[in-house]
């Protein structure tokens, strides 16, 4: 077996382990103040995302040169060279990946053509940043990914160089969750403003101290990167050589627990335990003898998860007293205990037009704004939302939290999640938000980037009930909803299809195993991380943070995958 070239992993290295690493302050002019659900205020500072999106374009690219170089010089000499691992001829699963990939990737641009004329498409969207150049570099780099590793070297490589990664990023974390955040400090504030021209006294904390975030933009997404990371470090304990390197991805493992505790992603948490049993009994699964038992596991566990995770929450009804509020020309509607009501000349009337000065839990209170418009004050609870029709046309208008006079105030609809928008800390209430839009987004999609301007972001008494007044919906806190509404259903089915071909793989290179090789525990931790990937999914977004990382992390699995079943080919010609 030829030894592996460290070079050829180097544009993988980039994306698993450098691209998370970036934080730089750039400064942008989101262009969104047009709106009136958004501030005054164009100006976007940035520290996370767009840095990360830049190199991982650059990245892409640099892989594609690679790819249409080596593929030039195989074509002459008649050589499969480079891209031999990936022969579409060899594999059912490995051919469903690539087709699956390219719909994926071929629905996104797709999407992003026959989308609205924004320019988040291509520039990235504010504090999103995965634009259809972003998700076309992710393709990219699996292609690359799984091209360049052909042996079990390059495996061992690829596990040390992550490894070597994730003990940088482990170091920031468990700095922050000791108060000691390093971009707090002096020397971090000017490494984050080194290109930016913009004094680091300017400068301050992003998060309350002992927080872990590392590098990635939200603590949330810490829980995914250690899902990614973990299994890995724990693989390394098994598969080194040397006592030091066991070490190291022993005490690796130990930041990254702590980390994942610092960061409080409940949905990373689960992610780890739940993605590890999932690894247990797909193993048990490809084994004959402990099908029956791996069966009744699955379904003791699948039930013991949804009794967990829901909690009883999802068929209880924990909505808001004041439900709906919208402005109908010279009209205020609103639906409170549900019962629909409406205010006229500044009194209060239900469906029947009996007048009620006031109805149980709705307070009308006049008074002034800060502009001097004669208004009221429509009050429930903590909530408290200034209308005014003090204009000539006696129109009524809402006065939102950046001062913005606006009559464009809708209650959007909402399904599944509309009883109980709680949920998950209030997930329950952006999916059930969300889920409507699928119906006008179902097949193409709103186009990548731009979740922002499709989510109801005028529906200001949902995000007021929810607590998100002073702020906008900008992702929907779900991958798959994500994927659905942005590039539609269809890319979704395409993606969801790339991980099912995936762990059918995994399960076939874990069939008819005696004794478990490195090699298979090492498919095992790939496998483990991109499930734990895809279970975080459910909770967090795909962003350009982790995103990289997902992508070079599966296609290093199919490269597994592919070199352990060449190997039993090789040492008793059957798979």
């Amino acid at each position: 077996m030829q030894k592996s070239s460290i070079f050829k992993i180097i544009p993988s290295f980039v994306t698993a382990c450098i691209i998370p690493l970036i934080v730089q302050l750039v400064v942008l002019d989101c262009g969104l103040s047009v709106y009136d659900w958004f501030s005054a205020n164009d100006t976007e500072a940035d520290f996370f995302l767009v840095g990360k999106m830049v190199v991982t374009i650059i990245t892409a690219l640099v892989m594609l040169v690679i790819i249409l170089i080596y593929t030039i010089k195989c074509m002459i000499r008649k050589d499969s060279g480079i891209l031999h691992t990936y022969n579409l001829t060899k594999d059912a699963c490995n051919r469903n990946i690539y087709i699956s990939l390219g719909i994926y990737v071929l629905l996104a641009v797709i999407s992003a053509c026959m989308a609205k004329g924004r320019s988040s498409i291509i520039t990235g969207g504010y504090a999103q940043h995965e634009t259809i150049l972003v998700i076309i570099s992710y393709g990219i780099i699996f292609l690359y990914t799984c091209s360049v590793i052909d042996n079990q070297y390059d495996i061992y490589a690829f596990v040390r160089v992550f490894i070597c990664g994730a003990l940088v990023m482990a170091v920031i974390g468990v700095f922050q969750y000791s108060e000691t955040d390093i971009f707090g400090t002096y020397a971090g504030k000017c490494i984050i403003t080194a290109l930016s021209g913009i004094s680091s006294s300017r400068i301050s904390g992003v998060f309350e101290p002992g927080m872990v975030y590392m590098t990635l933009y939200n603590p949330n997404y810490v829980g995914t990167y250690v899902s990614l990371a973990l299994p890995l470090s724990v693989a390394g304990i098994f598969v080194f050589k040397r006592t030091e390197g066991r070490i190291m991805c022993a005490i690796l493992a130990v930041m990254l627990v702590i980390c994942l505790i610092g960061s409080e992603a409940s949905a990373g948490i689960a992610a780890c335990a739940v993605s590890v049993l999932v690894t247990f009994l797909l193993y048990l699964f490809t084994r004959k003898r402990t099908r029956k038992y791996a069966a009744i596991a699955t379904a003791v566990f699948a039930l013991v998860i949804l009794s967990v995770c829901s909690r009883g929450r999802i068929f209880t009804d924990d909505g808001y007293y004041l439900e709906a509020v919208s402005i109908n020309d010279n009209r205020i509607e609103l639906t409170a205990d549900g019962v629909d009501l409406y205010i006229e000349d500044g009194k209060l009337y239900n469906a029947e037009s009996l007048t009620q000065e006031n109805f149980p839990g709705i307070i009308l209170e006049e008074t002034v704004s800060p502009e001097g418009y004669n208004g009221f004050n429509i009050k429930s609870g903590s909530i408290c939302m200034f209308f005014t029709n003090d204009n000539p046309s006696g129109k009524y208008y809402y006065r939102n939290v950046y001062g913005k006079y606006t009559d464009d105030v809708k209650a959007a609809d909402a399904y599944v999640f509309d009883k109980c928008q709680k949920f998950a800390t209030h997930r329950g209430y952006i999916w059930s938000k969300t889920i409507p839009l699928l119906k006008k987004h179902l097949l193409l999609g709103c186009g990548p980037d731009n979740f922002i301007f499709e989510f109801p972001n005028n529906d200001y008494l949902a995000l007021l009930n929810n607590g998100y007044n002073a702020s906008v919906v900008t992702r929907p806190h779900n991958m798959y909803l994500q994927t659905a509404v942005q590039t539609g259903a269809l890319s979704l089915a395409a993606f969801v299809v790339i991980f099912i071909c995936y762990a059918v793989s995994c399960a076939k290179a874990l069939s008819r195993v005696g004794k478990l090789t490195d090699m298979h525990i090492i498919s095992m931790a790939l496998f483990t991380a991109v499930t734990g990937y895809m279970i975080c999914g459910l909770a967090y977004d795909s962003s350009v943070c982790t995103a990289p990382v997902f992508w070079t992390v599966i296609a290093a699995g199919c490269a597994c995958n592919i070199i352990i079943k060449d190997d039993k080919e090789k040492n008793d010609g059957a798979y």
